[in-house]
């Protein structure tokens, strides 16, 4: 295919030939209707549904109108294909006239052409019966005539009938099989595919590794050498698992304006326009389904205890993250829930000692993920974090509070190895003291690197990687070995 829809050519006739862009199937990577939405469900969930009920009696147009009027709107902040935007950009540079079109509201589209600086005119249609349906009523056909503008969309769009050139955008897939498709078009634009790295970036496969406390509490009953517990708690470690990259995806879709203004959040995949908005829901419903069948087979306890985990990711995501201290709570909380989760499955009752000592333990980790975010906002000179209820300025007393926290957890454990529980569980009780000191090392070291601005955005992540981390879990093996 040869590219001469940027100017370059001295055809006066394709100089005076208009070039439109689809904006939702050419030029964006989002769909900023949708997102508006999942915005609009975190800041009023009762508005988001009412739009539902819009969509339903009055169409996508009543829809948009609806949720465009109830949230705002950055252009600036949109994922762009950079490659459409370059051609784009040359065309006008050559003198070509540019049309956006698009089912977006007329304000927002205002906005795209004020912010690109490239558009010079705006055709919005709407959305039911458009140069979609590729009918004679076609929007570009009735502005622009039969085969008198070049267009930019999807390979699969039926506007290609009523265009005499121009840029076909293809997702994947084979670009000859495109080209065949699509005759008309003088060049391919194939993005890349998203590949299984793109969707364990996205469900954060990485963070199953806190799931790993559901074992705990075999590991503190010493039950690990029983097969029938370590099946029933691997099915729960898998359920959470699920659970919880489902809760990542909707966290994800609910943060996307707040994401994009993240010096690293707005790189993961929703928020760079990697992944499409409803791949991510198709794949956030698997989960959860997956998530259900699991914890059918084991105690109903166990799925109660899952429900309400379910719940508590769900309030975090909608509003508890906003609130401080409450979201480090909350986080908190949800940590201690896989614990009791363990117990659940395993069959094994909750021990009083292992929960006092997991939420202050927890506690500490939460306020350290919340002293990294700070300290990287500090560092890009940001004062108030997006969609959170810390400043800058807490940096501080977030660091006296998960110190003092840690700490406290080190006291729990103490009082422990003092207690007949432990007596009648360990020989030699006296060498768990050992343990106190390895976890006050650890905690203190943790929180230093915190101060420093080593540490990542998640401490529990950061400690599989640290090689210091890994030397204390070594020990603490060790010791338990011992005792």
């Amino acid at each position: 295919m040869s590219a001469d829809l940027a100017g370059s050519t001295s055809s006066s006739e394709t100089i005076c030939c208009p070039l439109c862009v689809d904006a939702e199937g050419a030029l964006l990577r989002a769909n900023p209707i949708v997102e508006a939405w999942f915005a609009l469900l975190r800041s009023r969930p009762a508005m988001a549904l009412l739009a539902l009920g819009r969509l339903v009696r009055g169409g996508t147009r009543a829809f948009a109108d609806h949720v465009a009027a109830r949230t705002e709107f950055a252009a600036a902040r949109l994922p762009y294909d950079e490659t459409v935007l370059n051609r784009l950009q040359q065309a006008r540079a050559g003198g070509r006239t540019i049309a956006l079109v698009t089912a977006l509201p007329k304000s927002w589209a205002a906005q795209i052409a004020a912010h690109l600086d490239c558009i010079d005119t705006v055709l919005v249609h709407d959305g039911e019966h458009s140069w979609r349906s590729g009918g004679d009523g076609s929007v570009l056909e009735r502005r622009f005539g039969r085969r008198a503008f070049d267009y930019v969309g999807r390979a699969d769009s039926p506007a290609w009938a009523h265009a005499r050139g121009g840029i076909a955008v293809t997702a994947g897939g084979s670009a000859e099989a495109a080209a065949q498709r699509v005759p008309e078009a003088t060049e391919l634009i194939v993005r890349a595919r998203v590949n299984w790295r793109t969707w364990l970036k996205q469900v954060r496969l990485h963070q199953w590794v806190k799931n790993l406390l559901v074992f705990v509490p075999l590991v503190a009953s010493r039950r690990v050498a029983d097969l029938e517990m370590v099946r029933a708690v691997s099915t729960g470690f898998l359920a959470f698992g699920c659970v919880a990259s489902a809760s990542y995806i909707l966290n994800d879709l609910l943060d996307l304006p707040h994401d994009r203004l993240h010096p690293t959040k707005r790189l993961r995949p929703l928020a760079a326009g990697t992944l499409s908005i409803r791949s991510a829901i198709t794949v956030m419903t698997g989960l959860l389904a997956v998530s259900v069948l699991l914890a059918t087979t084991l105690p109903a306890t166990f799925a109660e205890i899952l429900a309400l985990y379910s719940v508590g990711t769900l309030g975090y995501s909608l509003f508890l993250k906003r609130i401080a201290p409450l979201d480090a709570f909350a986080l908190a909380g949800l940590y201690t829930l896989r614990v009791l989760a363990g117990n659940a499955a395993s069959g094994l009752p909750p021990s009083f000692w292992l929960l006092a000592f997991s939420i202050f333990l927890f506690l500490s980790l939460a306020m350290a993920k919340r002293h990294a975010e700070l300290a990287q906002l500090n560092a890009a000179a940001v004062d108030f974090p997006h969609g959170r209820g810390y400043r800058a300025g807490d940096l501080q007393m977030v660091s006296q509070l998960g110190v003092g926290s840690g700490y406290i957890s080190v006291l729990v454990l103490a009082l422990y190895l003092n207690s007949p529980e432990a007596a009648a569980l360990y020989r030699r009780p006296d060498l768990l003291w050992l343990l106190c000191a390895l976890l006050l090392y650890w905690i203190t070291r943790l929180w230093l690197l915190a101060h420093r601005g080593e540490l990542d955005d998640d401490p529990v992540v950061f400690a599989l990687r640290d090689r210091g981390s890994r030397i204390v879990a070594l020990c603490v093996i060790v010791v338990l070995l011992l005792a």
